[in-house]
């Protein structure tokens, strides 16, 4: 992207970043999260792929949640860097994508963190972090790598009914969900 597009693009105020932490690893709150993504109404769900610390791959779970079929071949494994986070941020922009709920924030790299502030500056995208936090220190390493990463502006939100209530209602289209998972929350 240009320098004048992406100026042309970028916010003037960016939206603050939702942080909702979830010290027991509540699967409810996990599904919660994954039935919220609609990408026609505006809002996917990420779900980072396990045992991976590259940006390419978080690109590549974000395609796979705005419904990017061509991004699941194995052939997407091998898209650089560049090319795929160029690729997020166009269809992001084109699709009117308004929010990215990310789960697993707490296992995201300092690298993973940053990339994710450049996007929402790029985009203004609504940037929803579900982490999981048993213990005070665990929270405290995350605020700092988030601090670090330029994601400082948090509204947080912890214990199951402020999570599921931050969150909002299930959408409708949901390609964030697994296939193993019901159409119902309850």
């Amino acid at each position: 992207m240009t320098q004048l597009a992406s100026t042309a693009c970028a916010p003037t105020t960016l939206p603050p970043v939702l942080l909702l932490l979830d010290a027991g690893d509540d699967h409810a709150l996990h599904r919660a999260a994954l039935h919220r993504g609609d990408p026609s109404a505006g809002c996917i769900t990420a779900d980072p792929t396990p045992h991976t610390n590259s940006l390419a791959y978080l690109a590549l779970d974000l395609l796979r949640a705005m419904g990017r079929d061509s991004f699941t071949r194995p052939d997407a494994e091998r898209m650089s860097t560049d090319a795929a986070w160029r690729a997020v941020t166009c269809w992001a922009l084109t699709t009117g994508l308004q929010q990215a709920i990310v789960l697993r924030a707490h296992r995201l790299t300092s690298e993973r963190l940053a990339r994710l502030a450049a996007w929402r500056a790029e985009t203004g995208i609504r940037l929803t972090l579900v982490a999981h936090t048993p213990t005070e220190a665990t929270e405290y390493r995350l605020r700092a790598r988030l601090a670090a990463a330029g994601l400082a502006d948090l509204h947080t939100a912890s214990g199951t009914l402020a999570v599921l209530d931050a969150l909002g209602p299930p959408g409708t289209n949901r390609l964030g969900c697994r296939s193993d998972e019901g159409a119902s929350l309850g």
